[in-house]
């Protein structure tokens, strides 16, 4: 994903988790890489959802730490 999309893990991460939004290139990478559609490119644009201060330790963070994400 990460040479797909020219981004790194965390940022990935937190664009799936809605901790980030991703650019219109960055969804349209994401979507192609994945075999999605373009309603769910727009929906990775979206503003993220907004809970607190979780910073590396937040959940894209110990996902990407712990390997379970890209590992599935």
């Amino acid at each position: 994903m990460e040479n797909a999309v020219g981004r790194d893990e965390v940022r990935i991460a937190a664009v799936f988790y809605r901790q980030a939004g991703a650019s219109q290139e960055e969804a349209g990478k994401i979507v192609s890489a994945l075999g999605l559609g373009p309603d769910v490119a727009q929906s990775l644009t979206e503003c993220p959802v907004i809970g607190g201060a979780q910073g590396i330790a937040g959940l894209p963070g110990r996902t990407v730490l712990s390997g379970d994400f890209f590992d599935k």
